[in-house]
């Protein structure tokens, strides 16, 4: 089969809660990828800047306080699901982070949290490459995604005419088809695999 997964997570944290070994994949939104056949690369890791902006993240942000700093490598999330009230200070030391980081970075606004990445890296170009490469050639795409982030993925799928899907009730969006919730997703996916031309119950709509 085709099947790969595209996440804001690194590939090494994918494995340990996916458990498909050498599973096809792209994590910190297309920043480190690997192909089918387990081939691993990444792009270039700008350590100075990203080490930079963590001494000035926590120095304006107080994490005692339930916010989170989390360093992906070649990219900075600041997570605030516990202290949503935080959204505002949070932005503001994100476009502090963006001011010092330069012209080579970009913000990406995900459910409660901000990051610092890479510009021109998303879960868009994430799956362009996946599609490039073997088994997923010729093929017409499904992409499945609950995060904002994943907007650029649906965006990439619809011009490839596959399937975008989106898992929950956030609008807008451009998937054209949605699922409730992961519960829901499981249903689905599991009568597609008995019978691709199911249409009841929760398939999208």
């Amino acid at each position: 089969g085709a099947l790969g997964i595209i996440s804001g997570r690194g590939i090494d944290d994918l494995d340990a809660i996916v458990q498909i070994p050498r599973i096809a994949a792209a994590g910190l939104h297309g920043g480190e990828w690997r192909t089918a056949d387990g081939q691993r690369a990444e792009l270039p890791i700008h350590r100075p800047i990203i080490e930079a902006a963590l001494r000035h993240a926590h120095h304006r942000m107080d994490t005692r306080s339930g916010l989170l700093i989390e360093d992906k490598g070649s990219s900075i999330a600041l997570h605030f699901r516990q202290c949503p009230d935080k959204r505002e200070s949070v932005e503001q030391v994100a476009f502090d982070l963006l001011r010092i980081s330069g012209s080579g970075f970009e913000l990406q606004q995900g459910n409660c949290v901000i990051e610092l990445k890479p510009a021109g890296v998303d879960k868009g170009t994430a799956l362009h490459r996946l599609m490039e490469s073997t088994p997923f050639q010729g093929r017409n795409p499904w992409f499945i995604g609950d995060d904002r982030t994943d907007e650029h993925a649906f965006e990439c799928v619809n011009r490839l005419g596959g399937s975008s899907v989106v898992v929950g009730s956030r609008r807008p969006t451009a998937a054209r088809a949605a699922l409730a919730n992961p519960n829901s997703v499981r249903r689905w996916l599991g009568r597609m695999i008995v019978n691709l031309d199911t249409t009841a119950g929760d398939s999208p709509a």
